[in-house]
């Protein structure tokens, strides 16, 4: 149903005309974080409905059930309607996306969470596991062709970075009783529920959340605070007997450095994917939104810089009271914005490779700055060798994050 011409306008802030009640909905429940997380999960079809809505089972086609969130990210015919300019609205599906943000995550969408924000429960990790499914099975139809849902979607993963580094690991999580198993949730703990999630979804996710300026800024800044945490978690001597991965130190840093630099480097490739078409002006986008980050978070990191409430190192590591985060991470970070920059883009291809240089330099670096810091603060590891080790294996993990750009995703 479309709105006529002579329909008042009701919202006048000027996003939407206000007509149409969904659009206000979900920009309430953006504000109301337990009541989002429970419409999303809620049932909007049951299969024995009359409905055209079908999924493929056994090679037939029959009837799907579809929650609200099944319906409104996947299956809605979103109606036109238009801002005070005259232009296309986009009000209805970004507030979709705020929506999820505060539905997953617990804070009001645009907060971080802080130390009294409840860990994710089972509701929130069942949103998270849909929304990664979803996006993996189709990410320009889901995101791509809806960019301004991209900077909700960083943040989200980013909020999500313990749950999804456990199933990156490579470990053989349907063995719950592997060694390999045991110790990836011991490199990657977590506290409440976790979020199960398939590996290729989560690279799809990430490569397509690299594409938005704001999206990989929420990740990529994301993803050093939390390696670095892990960095200064296991190398601290006093961590508890049945928390400790193993007696491997230099097999520790090698592999937290290695899958933070994997993460990182798929977010370089959506990047490039989105400078190769955009030039230079989206390429100081780039640049604007780690800037905007710094400017959020200076006087106070936040829990973990928005990587949420899982990971139980954020409150076992001491941070202060108020949100501010380790003396580790922050210098990480402070180097990481420094590092930072903007790529001159005449001539493409040349740009792409300085950024992807670039990139594979500075994620070695960061790694092996973390790993240094953390082993002068405890004395568990010599600095130096901590700091080759994650150094090489954070420029190795970025290294190995597909780079063909036909194919960015592992098959």
């Amino acid at each position: 149903m479309q709105r006529l011409g002579p329909d008042a306008t009701l919202n006048h802030t000027g996003t939407d005309t206000g007509w149409n009640p969904m659009t206000g909905c979900l920009k309430a429940l953006a504000n109301h974080p337990d009541a989002a997380t429970s419409f999303f999960n809620d049932t909007f079809l049951t299969k024995d409905e009359d409905h055209d809505f079908t999924e493929k089972k056994d090679d037939r086609e029959v009837k799907n059930s579809l929650t609200n969130f099944d319906y409104l990210f996947e299956e809605r015919d979103w109606p036109t309607d238009y801002d005070s300019e005259h232009e296309e609205s986009i009000a209805g599906r970004n507030n979709l996306a705020v929506a999820l943000e505060a539905a997953t995550t617990g804070p009001p969408a645009g907060e971080l969470p802080t130390l009294d924000t409840p860990h994710h429960n089972a509701e929130q990790t069942t949103l998270m596991e849909r929304i990664v499914s979803s996006i993996g099975e189709d990410p320009d139809k889901r995101l791509l062709e809806h960019g301004h849902m991209l900077d909700s979607m960083g943040q989200i993963t980013s909020e999500y970075l313990p749950d999804i580094s456990r199933y990156i690991s490579g470990a053989d999580r349907t063995d719950t009783d592997s060694t390999s198993w045991g110790q990836t949730k011991k490199m990657y703990p977590v506290v409440g529920e976790e979020a199960v999630l398939e590996p290729r979804d989560v690279t799809k996710v990430h490569f397509t959340v690299g594409q938005s300026p704001d999206g990989y800024a929420a990740v990529e800044v994301g993803q050093k605070a939390y390696m670095s945490q892990l960095m200064e978690y296991h190398l601290n001597p006093d961590l508890p007997a049945g928390q400790v991965v193993d007696d491997d130190t230099e097999g520790v840093v090698r592999r937290i450095a290695e899958k933070s630099g994997e993460v990182s480097g798929t977010l370089a490739l959506g990047r490039q994917e989105e400078l190769a078409a955009a030039g230079k002006e989206r390429d100081e986008a780039y640049k604007d939104s780690m800037d905007l980050v710094k400017s959020g978070i200076s006087g106070g990191l936040g829990t973990a810089v928005g990587v949420g409430t899982s990971f139980v190192a954020t409150r076992w590591i001491g941070a202060v009271a108020g949100g501010a985060t380790t003396t580790i991470t922050g210098t990480v970070l402070e180097s990481m914005f420094q590092d930072f920059k903007s790529t001159e883009l005449e001539d493409t291809e040349d740009a792409r490779g300085e950024l992807w240089q670039d990139g594979l330099k500075n994620d070695g670096n960061r790694s092996g700055q973390a790993a240094r810091l953390a082993a002068e603060e405890h004395g568990m590891v010599g600095p130096a060798d901590a700091e080759t080790w994650a150094r090489e294996s954070g420029a190795q993990g970025f290294y190995n994050a597909p780079v063909d750009r036909r194919r960015p995703y592992p098959g």
